[in-house]
């Protein structure tokens, strides 16, 4: 489960720090596909929630960073399956103009398993499968694609377990939580503004992922669940961060 405010997300999305650098990789040679789909998997009577969440995890990277980018990509509600997502991908590697896609998944997630909007998938079916290229793909595609792959970040559950499997699919950098996800309403915003800046990606986390920070996020969400013995009584919003984390929205993929 994922917790946002609606006010915050909105105020923290709208703060882009000035970080004044050459563009080794310019707006018109990126690609970002964000994924999302909330409804599928929640429960029931969340479900009005999880949809107004799910439109927010879109318009928010829409509005920021649909400019530094010359194409973005939104797989939600019946778009966001893993089919789909191969598909954007293999189609972004063999576009010539394009030497950088970056992806920002807001699914449901548990332990070393993602959640699309038609089910869930272990991350090594995920990774065996954005590396099997279908015709009218190539090998030669595969290899641009992992070229091209530079930062993921997922506010997915467990998205920490993810990691491996992001890297060895070709992300150069990815983040993601360690338990339940419960702090997206103090950190979405915040990370997807700060690399919009062309920050650092590990600097959108500094004010997030502190045990300060985190205490506030996490305490009362951990203790509803303890009472209510229920899967909240497992947060742990802490994102553990693999790979490149100097990289910027700037950078040339690795």
């Amino acid at each position: 489960m994922k917790m946002f405010s609606l006010t915050s997300l909105a105020l923290a999305a709208s703060v882009l720090p000035a970080f004044n650098a050459k563009a080794a990789v310019s707006a018109g040679q990126r690609a970002l596909v964000v994924v999302s789909e909330l409804e599928q998997g929640s429960m029931r009577e969340l479900a009005p929630l999880y949809s107004a969440l799910e439109a927010i995890t879109v318009t928010v990277p829409k509005a920021v960073l649909s400019s530094r980018y010359a194409q973005t990509k939104v797989l939600s509600n019946q778009s966001a399956t893993l089919s789909n997502l191969k598909d954007t991908l293999y189609r972004l590697a063999a576009t010539p103009s394009i030497k950088a896609i970056d992806v920002i998944i807001n699914l449901h997630g548990l332990d070393e398993e993602l959640f699309f909007y038609n089910g869930g998938w272990r991350m090594s079916e995920i990774q065996e499968e954005l590396l099997s290229p279908d015709a009218p793909y190539t090998e030669a595609t595969k290899i641009a694609m992992k070229r091209k792959l530079r930062m993921l970040y997922s506010t997915a559950c467990y998205g920490a377990s993810h990691n491996n499997n992001w890297n060895a699919i070709g992300f150069d950098v990815s983040a993601g939580a360690v338990g339940v996800n419960a702090n997206a309403e103090f950190e979405y915003g915040g990370v997807i503004g700060s690399w919009s800046g062309a920050a650092p990606f590990s600097t959108g986390f500094q004010l997030s992922n502190t045990d300060a920070a985190l205490a506030v996020s996490d305490t009362p969400v951990r203790i509803a669940g303890e009472l209510g013995n229920n899967s909240l009584r497992h947060v742990n919003s802490k994102k553990i961060l693999r790979g490149n984390t100097a990289l910027t929205i700037n950078s040339d993929p690795q």
